[in-house]
């Protein structure tokens, strides 16, 4: 009898679109990765797909998500962490080596533990790895419980090219849990030593103000994301001179000058007007190429070195709010 036809290229084309267009629009991970295990089994002709991710520090390969026709077979499987020990041919093909495997009798190669391939009735199957910037993140299983259907190359080049995306997914989401928790580290730094800050991309654009940053310029972080510092705050320096350009402390970060220890003086325009005077100190945020990824301004408001004028009852105001208010606003 001849093959059973699957999905054509362009039925393909458009679940690999789909699928890319989840990854470039990441909420959950979960959700996204149960969606990938119910359309890889579609596109490939199998019927049972489970994607594991690895904790290199462990040792092991927890299930994140799996799909197949038996649910008590679907819950068996979705509660295994698989010891990399414990597999040591599938470690070397897969991890090490970053190949996908075919598997042709999972009984005689003893690609997995005997007992999850006996409880699952695992024959024949597909194991790619979940790779991103060279580092295996995962594994994605695919099988038919019907019997020993073997993957053509075009399925193979398929499943590891969804297998791709998942890894950009996984990699994505846990530096988005990185970064949070790593600006949940400097927010509560900075709350600690009464600083402001405001974090920009390369380009100068707003990508983060912490609550002090808020109280002293006035805005909320979410109306600054995107925007330009300059076009926002347009600082001036103690002469009156705008300090975008060659004196902008990020600038000069991005020319690669060490600006660790300086403190600036610059007069910032609050949401309402007014301008602030702070002093700041900046610094960069490096990726492992050395490529700055974010640049920092740690502000804390200052107060103008300028002899105070007295009042007409000739009690100075230096020092005060009010004097404050009348530098800073030029009245």
């Amino acid at each position: 009898m001849p093959e059973e036809l699957g999905p054509d290229e362009t039925q393909i084309l458009a679940a690999m679109l789909g699928i890319s267009e989840m990854v470039g629009g990441i909420t959950d991970i979960q959700e996204l990765l149960g969606t990938v295990v119910r359309i890889v089994p579609q596109l490939v002709r199998g019927n049972r797909c489970a994607i594991f991710s690895l904790d290199g520090k462990r040792g092991e390969l927890k299930c994140e998500q799996a799909f197949g026709p038996d649910m008590e077979q679907i819950k068996y499987i979705s509660n295994q962490v698989i010891k990399v020990a414990d597999i040591p041919k599938l470690a070397q093909k897969v991890i090490k080596q970053r190949l996908p495997a075919l598997i042709r009798d999972a009984t005689r190669e003893e690609i997995l533990p005997a007992a999850i391939i006996q409880r699952l009735g695992l024959k024949a199957m597909l194991i790619a790895p979940l790779v991103c910037r060279e580092s295996v993140l995962g594994l994605m299983i695919l099988d038919d419980s019907s019997g020993n259907r073997y993957f053509t190359s075009k399925e193979i080049n398929v499943v590891i090219g969804i297998a791709t995306m998942a890894a950009i997914a996984i990699d994505s989401n846990s530096s988005r849990d990185a970064l949070a928790t790593e600006r949940a580290r400097l927010a509560a730094l900075a709350d600690a030593t009464g600083s402001a800050f405001l974090v920009l991309d390369p380009h100068f654009k707003v990508k983060y103000v912490n609550a002090l940053g808020e109280q002293l310029l006035g805005w909320k972080s979410e109306e600054l994301v995107g925007m330009l510092c300059s076009e926002v705050f347009k600082a001036i320096d103690t002469n009156g001179i705008k300090a975008c350009g060659s004196s902008c402390i990020g600038q000069r970060i991005l020319w690669g000058e060490n600006v660790a220890g300086e403190v600036h003086r610059l007069s910032f325009v609050a949401r309402d007007g007014r301008r602030i005077l702070c002093d700041v100190r900046g610094c960069a945020v490096k990726n492992p190429k050395g490529n700055v990824t974010e640049i920092i301004y740690a502000l804390v408001r200052a107060k103008p070195s300028v002899t105070p004028v007295p009042m007409k009852d000739s009690s100075p105001i230096a020092g005060t709010d009010e004097y404050d208010e009348i530098i800073l606003t030029g009245k």
